[in-house]
């Protein structure tokens, strides 16, 4: 017997919704988590063939899985930084992501947070990503242009 975490089984439902099609439950898709996380040993020309049951999932909780199983998978991406509160400095951190060839899907641009000083902004983003090494690959790109990013999710 073996087991698997939650963010397993959310990486395992995004890629069976994602490559196949399938929809299942969180209990269901636990087999597909445990051979994708390689859970357990077997030989290489073993044939595995992972049990998949169930679709009694609610809408709400699949938004919620499917996220976190982009999130885990280095797809999706929330950052936070502080840019100088003046004209052009949110286009050039723009320009940047965009150099990278990063999606964003939403901004957050407050002026009015409280833990940050009166001639800065904070600025939260949301992107799409296509996983851990275009991640890395961003998030170093900022760092080298000066922007102190913390990760969110």
């Amino acid at each position: 017997m073996v087991t698997v975490a939650d963010p397993e089984i959310a990486v395992a439902i995004t890629t069976l919704l994602e490559r196949s099609k399938t929809l299942v439950e969180g209990a269901g898709a636990v087999p597909m988590a445990a051979v994708l996380s390689e859970a357990f040993e077997y030989a290489d020309d073993e044939v595995i063939v992972p049990t998949l049951c169930g679709g009694n999932i609610d809408l709400n909780m699949l938004r919620t899985v499917v996220m976190r199983g982009l999130v885990e998978t280095g797809r999706y991406l929330r950052l936070r930084t502080t840019l100088a509160d003046q004209p052009g400095a949110l286009e050039q951190l723009i320009g940047i992501i965009s150099a990278e060839r990063a999606n964003i899907y939403a901004i957050q641009h407050d002026r009015t947070t409280r833990d940050t000083e009166m001639t800065a902004t904070e600025v939260a983003i949301d992107l799409e990503t296509r996983g851990e090494e275009h991640v890395a690959s961003l998030l170093d790109e900022l760092e080298a242009n000066g922007y102190d990013v913390d990760v969110l999710v």
